[in-house]
C-alpha cells in the first residue's frame, strides 16, 4: 500500500493505502511410473509445491500539523493485504516406480558426524501445499503542535491491521513403489499442508504540544490489530510399497498438517507536553491486539498389507 505524508496548519487527515492480496496457487498433480536418482544435497527426488502468494505490507503514515492556538490531525494507517491461499497437491508412485536420493558407496547405515554426506535434506518425495503470509499493517507517526495565549493539540493515530495468512490445501500422497533415501534429514515421504501466519500490526506514535497561559493536549493513539493465521488443510499418506532411509533424522513417514500464527499487535508511543500557567494532558493509548492462531486440517497415514518401512539411522 502507498505511504501518506502530510504537514499544514491547523488541520490534517493522513490515510495511508491498504497492501494487495497474495494470489492463489493452483493444483499441481505427478505420477511416477519410472526410475528417479538424485544424488546431490537438498536433490529431492520428487517435489510438489502449491503456494500461495504473501499479502502486500502497508507502507508508514507520517501527519505533522501545527498552528496558532489549534493544531488538530488524524492518521489512520493502511492494512496489509491477505496471504493467498495453496492448492490441492496430489503425488503418485505407481507399482515399479523407484525414487532414490544419495550417492552411498553401499546400502549400510550413513552418518558421517559433521561431515556433509550427498543426498543430505534430500527426501523422495516432498508434497506441500502452502497458504501465503499476511502483510504488516502499517506504521503511522502524528505530530500536532500549537501556541498562543490559549493553545489546544489534538492527535488521533491508528496503526494498521495486519492482513490474515492464506489457509494451506489438501495434500495427497500414494505410493505403490520402492523409495530409497541415504542422507541425514532425508524423509522417505514429507506431506504437509501449513497456514499462512498473519501480519503484524502497525505501530503507532503520537506526539502533541502546546504551549502558552491556557494550554492543553489530548490524544488518542492505538497499535494495530494483528491478522489472524491461515488453516492447514487435509493431509493423506497411503502406502503399499517400500520405504528405507538410511540415515540419522530421516523418517519414513512424516505428514503434518499446521495452522498458522497469529501476527504481534503493534505498539504505542504517545508524547503528550503542554507548557504554560494552566496547562493540561489527556490521553488514551492501547496496544493492538495480537491475531489468533488458526487450527490444523485432519491427517491420514495407511500402510498397506505387504507394505514396509525400514529407518535405520538414529532419530529416525
Amino acid at each position: 500500500g502507498g505511504s501518506a505524508l502530510t504537514a499544514g496548519e491547523f488541520f490534517g487527515v493522513a490515510i495511508g493505502g491498504s497492501g494487495g492480496g497474495g494470489g492463489d496457487a493452483g493444483p499441481v498433480t505427478i505420477t511416477n511410473a519410472g526410475s528417479i536418482v538424485a544424488a546431490g544435497t537438498s536433490a529431492k527426488g520428487i517435489v510438489a509445491s502449491s503456494i500461495g502468494g504473501g499479502g502486500g505490507d502497508a507502507n508508514a503514515v507520517t501527519n505533522v500539523t501545527y498552528g496558532l492556538s489549534l493544531a488538530w490531525n488524524v492518521s489512520l494507517g493502511g492494512s496489509g493485504g491477505m496471504g493467498g491461499t495453496g492448492g490441492t497437491v496430489s503425488v503418485t508412485n505407481q507399482a515399479g516406480g523407484s525414487i532414490v536420493t544419495g550417492a552411498p558407496a553401499n546400502d549400510t547405515p550413513q552418518d558421517a558426524g559433521n561431515s556433509p554426506i550427498p543426498g543430505d535434506h534430500a527426501s523422495g518425495i516432498l508434497a506441500q501445499s502452502l497458504g501465503g503470509g499476511g502483510g504488516h499493517g502499517a506504521q503511522t507517526i502524528s505530530v500536532a503542535a500549537s501556541g498562543g495565549v490559549a493553545s489546544l493539540s489534538l492527535g488521533v493515530s491508528l496503526g494498521g491491521s495486519g492482513g490474515s495468512g492464506g489457509n494451506g490445501g489438501m495434500v495427497s500422497v500414494t505410493s505403490d513403489g520402492s523409495i530409497v533415501t541415504h542422507a541425514r534429514l532425508a524423509d522417505g515421504i514429507l506431506a504437509q499442508s501449513i497456514g499462512g501466519g498473519g501480519g503484524k500490526g502497525g505501530s503507532s506514535v503520537n506526539v502533541d504540544a502546546s504551549i502558552g497561559e491556557y494550554s492543553g493536549n489530548l490524544s488518542v493513539t492505538l497499535g494495530g490489530t494483528g491478522g489472524s493465521g491461515g488453516t492447514g488443510g487435509s493431509v493423506s499418506a497411503e502406502l503399499g510399497g517400500s520405504i528405507e532411509t538410511f540415515s540419522s533424522q530421516s523418517r519414513g513417514i512424516l505428514a503434518q498438517s499446521l495452522g498458522g500464527g497469529g501476527g504481534s499487535g503493534g505498539n504505542i508511543i504517545d508524547v503528550d507536553a503542554a507548557v504554560g500557567r494552566n496547562a493540561a494532558n489527556i490521553g488514551v493509548s492501547v496496544g493492538g491486539s495480537g491475531g489468533s492462531g488458526q487450527s490444523g486440517g485432519p491427517v491420514s497415514v495407511t500402510t498397506g498389507t505387504g507394505s514396509t518401512i525400514a529407518t535405520l539411522g538414529h532419530l529416525s
